[in-house]
């Protein structure tokens, strides 16, 4: 009987599937709605008020409802006017195309839109740069597993050393920790085990030991998963999930607060890994976010609130 079944039998945890956080460098692309279907996609579009031909086709609802993504206008809404698209064109001091048709000044707009550039954004002043960041990293998902860092973070020097702060205070970053059972059976003592990371949060882990933009990486909030599996699984980021905590540094009243879970031995998991973590984070008002340093000492405070609860295999 692994730790899986063992723990299973003990808890119901608040996630009792694998994590499924957005990950690695997918998580600011545009949706590509591959798995969305027609149908979906001009219900959705037609709830937004938008005339769509019955003989449309997927790749076209795509490319509207993209648009659409991006903050864009879809010039072929029937509601725009062909007097708002002339004004747009003059507006935007395009040419005007030589035949002021609709699909001709759709398609001016459509490439003045593709050809877009703004190369001052180095000369505005940096706390409306920090507004620019703070919106950009609004539209993300507001919880993510081991991500690269943003695209405008890795622009230069002086963006990642503004973005990355604005990034790591607004997501929650995931964090994966096993406890790899291929080397136990039932009844063997378990208190030797280790609460080891996967291998997508170790790198991770690893750019905060290298920091971000010359400066230490801090997050002010955190999600860790205990996941139980083999090997094979923490390579692969499979496995069971044992029990998940949130934990987020509240600036003003300094502690931490984590999902609380049911479980028949709930109790004293719950008290273990308080105790176990209580006042040993903040030493200081200004220290109240989680370093490198903090998230190891989490780390060994859940292996030891496990294996002093739950201390054999089977059993």
């Amino acid at each position: 009987m692994t730790t899986a079944n063992v723990i299973a039998d003990k808890m119901t945890t608040a996630c009792s599937n694998e994590p499924s956080a957005p990950h690695y460098d997918t998580y600011w692309r545009l949706n590509t709605y591959h798995n969305t279907s027609r149908r979906a996609l001009r219900r959705g579009l037609e709830d937004k008020g938008f005339t769509v031909r019955p003989d449309i086709r997927k790749a076209e609802l795509i490319e509207v409802q993209q648009r659409l993504d991006r903050g864009l206008l879809s010039y072929e809404d029937k509601r725009i006017s062909n007097a708002e698209l002339s004004r747009f064109v003059r507006d935007r001091r395009l040419p005007l195309p030589v035949a002021s048709t609709r699909k001709a000044m759709v398609a001016t707009l459509l490439g003045a839109d593709e050809a877009a550039r703004f190369e001052k954004f180095g000369d505005l002043p940096p706390e409306l740069r920090e507004r620019v960041y703070r919106f950009y990293m609004g539209s993300l998902p507001e919880r993510l597993f081991c991500p690269m860092q943003p695209p405008v973070a890795r622009a230069c020097k002086l963006l990642r050393r503004e973005a990355l702060p604005v990034f790591h205070a607004l997501v929650t970053f995931e964090l994966r920790f096993y406890f790899v059972h291929d080397k136990y059976q039932a009844g063997d003592d378990i208190s030797k085990a280790e609460l080891r990371p996967c291998f997508q949060t170790s790198q991770f882990l690893d750019s905060m030991r290298k920091g971000g933009g010359g400066a230490e990486v801090r997050l002010d909030s955190i999600a860790i998963y205990v996941m139980e599996g083999s090997m094979r699984d923490m390579l692969l980021n499979t496995g069971q999930v044992v029990a998940w905590f949130a934990y987020r540094a509240l600036r003003t009243a300094q502690k931490l607060q984590f999902d609380r879970m049911q479980v028949r031995r709930g109790k004293n998991l719950v008290s273990r890994v308080e105790r176990g973590q209580k006042g040993f984070l903040f030493k200081g008002p200004d220290e109240s976010v989680f370093s490198l340093d903090n998230i190891y000492k989490l780390r060994k405070g859940l292996e030891r609130a496990f294996l002093s609860t739950y201390t054999k295999y089977g059993n």
